[in-house]
C-alpha cells in the first residue's frame, strides 16, 4: 500500500493510475482481514473516482468469500454504497442524454420554422407542405416524449 501511495504522488499532479498495479498486488498478498479491506476499500474508491462501478462491485464480489464477520458486513455496506452510486450516476447521465435530445429536437424545430418562413416568402407551396408536415411531427414526438 506504500507503494501504492508513493507511485500515487511521484507525479505532479498525483496519478492514482499509476499505485492501481501496487495496490491489486498488496491485495493478493495481505495476510489480515482489516488490511485487505483497506486495500480493497482504495482500489474501489480508484474505480468509483473513474466512474467505473461495474469494476468496483465486481472487485468486491469477487473477494466477498474471502471476509467473515464484521469485516464482511463493512464490505457488504461498501458494495452498497457503490451500488446506490452507480445508480444514481446513471440517472444522472440518462437525465443528461435526455436533456441533450430536448435541445437538439428544439434547435430543429428552430431551423424548420426558419426555413418554412423563407419557403412562404418565396412562395414555395410544395415546400411549406413539407416542412409543415416536418414540423408537426417533430411537435407530436416530443409532446410524447414529455409525458
Amino acid at each position: 500500500a506504500a507503494r501504492a501511495y508513493s507511485a500515487t504522488i511521484s507525479r505532479n499532479p498525483p496519478e492514482p493510475a499509476l499505485g492501481k498495479g501496487w495496490l491489486t498486488t498488496a491485495l493478493a498478498t495481505a495476510e489480515s482481514q482489516p488490511m485487505r479491506f483497506s486495500i480493497a476499500q482504495r482500489l474501489v474508491d480508484y474505480y468509483r473516482g473513474r466512474k467505473r462501478y461495474e469494476l468496483a462491485i465486481g472487485l468486491v464480489d469477487s473477494i466477498r468469500r474471502q471476509f467473515t464477520g464484521d469485516t464482511r458486513k463493512k464490505l457488504d455496506a461498501l458494495r452498497a454504497k457503490v451500488w446506490a452510486e452507480h445508480v444514481a450516476w446513471q440517472k444522472e447521465v440518462a437525465a443528461k442524454q435526455a436533456a441533450a435530445r430536448q435541445a437538439q429536437k428544439k434547435a430543429y424545430l428552430k431551423y424548420l420554422r426558419r426555413r418554412l418562413a423563407l419557403a412562404k416568402q418565396m412562395n414555395e407551396p410544395k415546400n411549406v407542405a413539407e416542412l409543415e408536415a416536418a414540423i408537426k411531427k417533430l411537435e407530436e414526438e416530443s409532446e410524447a416524449e414529455q409525458k
